[in-house]
């Protein structure tokens, strides 16, 4: 049924059709399912909101510990019964009414009135709702990566072995033995139960292995159509008996999941933005944008290619901004005095309408191929961000970000992010490894491998529009982060917007919302970013307290980040700057790598490059230089700052030690250009000359002229050139230059960038992959991080550092 459908949806349908009509507006009735969002349209991307008999399976990881070598992952899959909700009779909507209900407690909850209670509850609930249901089972087995290509053909199978929700399996030894997991029941939705799996792998020393899984549906025995599913009704004779796509069947596809040897270097994908905002409309998502997976298809190829180890999302997992179109938030927005908004309580009219959409939402978005595939292959860590809950959330005014309805439905929104993105409840969070601070944040810090290390703070849960993280957040934090493993060499950062200018405004719902609260449209956007005034102050707080990590425990520190719809790097290094000072020993030296998005579309070209020349070098404190690095050499006036959708894959170098972010750009088209791009060309080339840029003109004039010369007969999606030791020019641009070493850059504002170098990936595989890559219009750009070292201390070192670090 299509998420546009409505009560009015009929108009025009009489006589023959009568019944049909009757029938539409029946199964349009707000709330009729557990899905059944009454939204008008799904600008997401993701398609029109539609119900899935099963959920799943999506593999989220939960944390890898570097004493034991114990890899640790959850599978979270959903079940829906037959007419009626889980409990059997009762009425739906009523169901949806007591909202999301948790199953389970931790088996460690704090003693007390309150826990017990809470408890006791969720013992109550789900002896109530599991009756008569039977729950799903996973089918695992453990192969060698040397077996993989014999765990190709099989599911897993039922085995010998049975184990519990919450022992899970162990592997170690690469043996192919079948066995079987049960689940946790972990919560509920009208008719709807979601189930979590514990796994848990030993990690070999030497050799990888591949855990290949497939889950079996607790209703499997039942075949019904997706008719008989959405109404409880027998079919037609004339409807076909079938599954509708979502998983549903009773043994389910197999998937396979890699887990790397204890001394193998973990390679991770990072992406943000995986959806479209309010303003792309249907025709410009289809047509100009080719939809929303092209750069979902090339991560998945690249999975193929190497297999990543882990999923990073930064934020903007999909775009919640439609949640305003329910009848019940339509209502409150159309009141006409804001005073009496700012009263109005959260009903549960609007509580059970709001978490039917979320949810809806979520079983929607995850189950679209290719997405549903890499959630299920490739073990997912993530935080959210705005568009997680809605546009803007953390920067509205304080007397609107605190009343009842948004305080109502920031708690839905919460809920269906614990429960999909971090397959937990807000009762077992804490025990289920998130960082839940006093102010409600919910902070994840994750180790990628024996050497890296990934801080996912949340930006949202504690934010209002003068402060990012309370200070007690902060203490939390890096008293976490001073606890990492001696061993541990890199640490990356996730932050969901650039430390760096330019002052970035994005686009979404405050179009359709702000201007009913009487301010701008896009104020909130202005004051939602690290550079903002408000923030200035808070952004250099954290800075200097990473350099602090960075030096105190020889850790390099780096930055990935996401949420404005465009690609670059920036760099922060010490100042000023010393030639003969190796970037290795540099600690103030931070990379950060902008990545987004890998579905929503970019801004436009003009805007960009005056984005550009507000992002001159500047500096964060008297020791401290920030600017943006010209990554796109073959962007003439993008050098900087490409308006491409993109994702980044991540590796180490093993032979050099550095950290590889390779920025995977979607180059064809100009997808952020509008109509009068060539009287932006012409006043660009007007005012070039007076930008204060050493050298500006002449290098584009060289790159202008050098391109029009390489592209005689050619496309903009020909194959990059490459010089020999696996460099490129042209789509591939590394930030060195032709000759020069690895760790020298490409020219920063000041003539030199400091730190880090470029490279197109090595290798006769991934050459080869590169074709298909290049056929789909895909570009790589790279930047290396050097590794942090704490050199010999001489007497002469001593007194040359002295008064250094402030």
């Amino acid at each position: 049924m299509s998420g546009a459908a409505g009560p009015t949806a009929s108009t025009g349908l009489t006589g023959a059709a009568g019944d049909l009509s009757a029938q539409w507006r029946d199964a349009a009735r707000i709330l009729v399912g557990p899905h059944d969002a009454p939204i008008r349209q799904n600008t997401c991307g993701c398609g029109a909101l539609r119900d899935a008999r099963t959920v799943g399976p999506f593999i989220r990881l939960r944390g890898y510990d570097t004493d034991d070598g114990t890899w640790r992952a959850t599978v979270l899959y959903g079940t829906t019964s037959i007419g009626g909700s889980p409990g059997g009779g009762g009425d739906e909507s009523e169901a949806e009414a007591g909202g999301l209900i948790e199953l389970s407690q931790p088996a460690e909850s704090d003693a007390g009135s309150g826990s017990s209670a809470a408890a006791a509850s969720a013992a109550a609930a789900a002896s109530r709702l599991l009756a008569g249901r039977k729950p799903p089972l996973l089918h695992y087995r453990i192969l060698s990566a040397g077996s993989a290509g014999k765990a190709a053909g099989g599911g897993g199978g039922g085995g010998s072995r049975v184990h519990d929700g919450q022992s899970g399996p162990s592997g170690g030894g690469g043996v192919a033995a079948a066995a079987t997991l049960r689940p946790l029941p972990l919560a509920a939705f009208s008719r709807q139960i979601f189930w979590r799996f514990d796994l848990s792998v030993t990690v070999l020393d030497t050799e990888a292995q591949w855990l290949e899984y497939r889950v079996e549906s607790g209703e499997a025995e039942e075949v019904v159509s997706e008719h008989q599913y959405r109404h409880g009704k027998e079919p037609t004779a004339a409807e076909p008996i079938g599954g509708d796509g979502g998983g549903g069947g009773g043994g389910g596809s197999s998937h396979r999941v890699y887990v790397p040897s204890r001394v193998e270097d973990w390679r991770w994908a990072f992406y943000s933005c995986a959806g479209f905002s309010l303003d792309v409309s249907a025709e410009d998502q289809a047509s100009k944008f080719r939809g929303s997976f092209p750069l979902w298809t090339d991560l998945m190829r690249r999975h193929a290619q190497s297999p990543f180890c882990a999923l990073v999302g930064g934020g903007d997992q999909l775009y919640n901004d439609d949640v305003w179109q329910v009848p019940a938030l339509e209502a409150w927005l159309n009141l006409p005095d804001p005073d009496q908004r700012l009263a109005a309580p959260f009903s549960p009219a609007m509580k059970s309408q709001a978490l039917s959409y979320y949810v809806r939402h979520y079983c929607t978005h995850y189950m679209s191929e290719p997405v549903r595939e890499a959630y299920g292959s490739i073990p997912q860590v993530s935080t959210w961000d705005d568009h997680d809950i809605f546009d803007g959330w953390g920067s509205y005014p304080l007397e609107l970000q605190t009343c009842a309805v948004f305080v109502g439905l920031m708690g839905c929104a919460r809920d269906a992010y614990l429960l999909f993105q971090q397959h937990t409840t807000a009762n077992r969070a804490a025990s289920d490894g998130l960082l839940v601070t006093s102010g409600g944040g919910l902070h994840c810090l994750m180790a990628l491998g024996p050497r890296q290390a990934l801080l996912l703070p949340d930006q949202r849960g504690e934010r209002n529009r003068f402060q990012v993280l309370p200070l007690e957040s902060y203490a939390d934090l890096f008293a976490e982060l001073v606890r990492l493993p001696r061993l541990m060499m890199c640490f990356r950062g996730l932050y969901r917007s650039p430390f760096f200018r330019p002052l970035m405004a994005k686009t979404g719902a405050s179009a359709a919302i702000m201007n009913k609260f009487g301010e701008p449209e896009l104020l909130d956007d202005l004051r939602d970013h690290w550079v903002a005034p408000a923030h200035k102050g808070e952004r250099r707080f954290l800075i200097e307290h990473l350099q602090m990590l960075a030096k105190s425990r020889t850790m390099r520190v780096s930055i990935i980040s996401g949420d404005v719809h465009l690609c670059g790097a920036g760099l922060l290094h010490a100042w000023p700057h010393r030639p003969r000072k190796s970037p290795t020993t540099d600690w103030r030296l931070m990379h950060q790598v902008i990545s987004s998005a890998i579905v929503n579309a970019p801004p436009p070209t003009g805007l960009v490059r005056v984005l550009q020349w507000s992002g001159r070098a500047g500096l964060t404190n008297r020791r401290t230089r920030n600017h943006l690095r010209r990554t796109f050499t073959d962007q003439p006036t993008r050098e900087k700052l490409l308006n491409k959708r993109n994702w980044t894959e991540v590796a180490e170098d093993t032979r050099s030690g550095e950290l590889v972010f390779s920025l995977r750009v979607e180059s064809g088209g100009d997808a952020g250009a509008q109509p009068d791009r060539q009287h932006h060309r012409r006043l660009l080339d007007r005012l070039l000359p007076c930008l204060p840029f050493s050298g500006r003109g002449e290098r584009q004039q060289a790159q202008q002229g050098q391109q029009q010369q390489q592209g005689q007969g050619q496309g903009q999606q020909e194959e990059p050139q490459r010089r020999p030791g696996g460099g490129e020019t042209g789509g591939g641009v590394a930030l060195a230059p032709a000759g020069a070493p690895a760790s020298a850059g490409a020219g920063g504002d000041s003539g030199a960038d400091v730190g880090g170098g470029g490279g197109a990936a090595e290798g006769g595989e991934e050459r080869r992959g590169d074709a298909a890559a290049v056929a789909a219009g895909i570009r790589t750009y790279t930047i290396r991080v050097p590794p942090l070292v704490r050199p010999p201390q001489g007497f002469e070192d001593v007194l040359a550092g002295q008064g250094e670090d402030f």
